[in-house]
């Protein structure tokens, strides 16, 4: 998504379904994936789900794979080091770009899309009020880079399938899980 000054167009409640079904599918497969990690972390402390979801709650991504892991250590298993941080940094990335999407207004600049973003400060140390709440940010918004979006997703996805079936060798516990 590319960045670019906001101008005061008036809020937009209709975009195209192409973009539309992109945010959707980031939308539900970042659930997939938390939820994914959730569950490898309740099975790593050896609770039932409904368990899980009232004694760990929900943390952000970084807290909730950091927990991971820990756990994973903690239980005798070996984390490639480089795929874990390469693994943080993307879903840190994804987490802000998903937040952005669902949450902030949409405006539309001619035949471009942008979403609008209200949050933390603005690079340009030129300009007097340098808070996005003052100066709002409206980054242009393509199908292309929602689909590489969803693509960064999949990869994640896959990063908790191949943690189960590696801890699931590791720890017999594990394959009793649901």
């Amino acid at each position: 998504m590319a960045k670019g000054s906001y101008s005061q167009n008036p809020i937009c409640d209709d975009i195209p379904a192409s973009l539309a079904r992109e945010v959707g599918r980031i939308i539900v497969k970042w659930a997939s994936f938390e939820n994914r990690l959730q569950m490898l972390i309740w099975d790593l402390i050896g609770v039932d789900h409904s368990v899980g979801r009232i004694a760990i709650r929900e943390p952000r991504i970084d807290d909730r794979l950091m927990m991971f892991h820990q756990l994973t250590v903690l239980k005798g298993a070996k984390p490639n080091e480089a795929v874990f941080k390469q693994v943080v940094t993307s879903a840190k990335a994804v987490e802000r770009l998903r937040d952005l999407l669902a949450h902030s207004p949409w405006v539309k600049r001619g035949k471009e899309f942008r979403v609008i973003s209200y949050k933390g400060n603005l690079p340009d140390q030129t300009i007097k009020h340098r808070s996005r709440r003052i100066s709002p940010e409206g980054m242009s918004v393509s199908v292309e880079g929602l689909q590489k979006i969803v693509t960064t997703i999949d990869g994640l996805i896959a990063f908790t399938r191949a943690s189960r079936r590696d801890l699931e060798k590791l720890l017999p516990s594990l394959r009793k899980s649901p």
